[in-house]
């Protein structure tokens, strides 16, 4: 199945929403770090709102921790009466190449105000941030179908490039997008059934600073309602292009 092209209001929400460095940290204080997949990753924490959403992140293993079995799990947590979300940022800078993440979990029963990315980001604004997403989001809308997404900053702001699609229930699903000279080639799999996507153009960015990212959020950082607040990342693999 191979999503139609679109320029999706959703996806301007989005780009509102990257216009607020997502790697803003609180202080000078030393960003914690966990080592997953075979990588070392900085977990992001803000003493105020800060992109996206805005949001206010926290460090804390209630929000980012290990399990037993090495997978990742991220967390909204109400503390204290503040909504805190979570990120992960790899230390690694990866360039052009295969970026795999696994879940286990169901991305259909997030609260339809949670969205999770997983996805390139540099602080250089050039390349639009070098920003390429796989997200799973309702953006609020408790009755979306679509809440599968895939996109492109191409820097023509405000409208990003993107395709969606409604993902099946599944325990466990597998989304990669490769990144090549020109194109990026996305793809999902979940509940027996893959989807796909791709783009070739002038307006693919190059490699830069850009590294890999994983988080979980509130849209527009608004409260949420009934549904699942955390998900559990089996994996991150990567493999460059040969």
């Amino acid at each position: 199945m191979t999503p139609r092209l679109l320029i999706a209001p959703i996806a301007l929400a989005l780009s509102l929403a990257s216009l607020m460095s997502p790697s803003a940290q609180a202080g000078t204080q030393e960003p914690r770090v966990l080592s997953f997949s075979g990588y070392d990753w900085s977990v992001k924490a803000s003493t105020g709102l800060v992109g996206p959403g805005p949001n206010q992140f926290s460090d804390d293993p209630a929000n980012v921790s290990l399990d037993g079995q090495g997978r990742l799990r991220l967390a909204i947590v109400n503390r204290s009466g503040v909504w805190t979300s979570a990120e992960i940022i790899n230390q690694t800078r990866l360039g052009y190449g295969t970026y795999t993440w696994t879940l286990d979990g169901d991305v259909t029963q997030l609260a339809p105000q949670a969205v999770l990315g997983m996805f390139t980001w540099s602080d250089d604004p050039s390349y639009a941030n070098r920003e390429i997403d796989i997200e799973f989001s309702k953006w609020g809308n408790p009755s979306a179908k679509k809440t599968g997404w895939y996109a492109i900053q191409t820097g023509v702001f405000p409208t990003p490039l993107s395709s969606n699609f409604a993902v099946r229930k599944a325990t466990s699903s597998v989304h990669t997008f490769t990144w090549r000279p020109g194109s990026v080639q996305f793809q999902s799999t979940a509940g027996g059934r893959t989807y796909r996507w791709s783009h070739t153009g002038g307006d693919v960015a190059i490699p830069g600073d850009e590294t890999p990212r994983i988080n979980l959020w509130l849209y527009e950082g608004k409260a949420p309602s009934a549904g699942v607040l955390s998900v559990v990342v089996r994996g991150f693999s990567f493999r460059p292009l040969a």
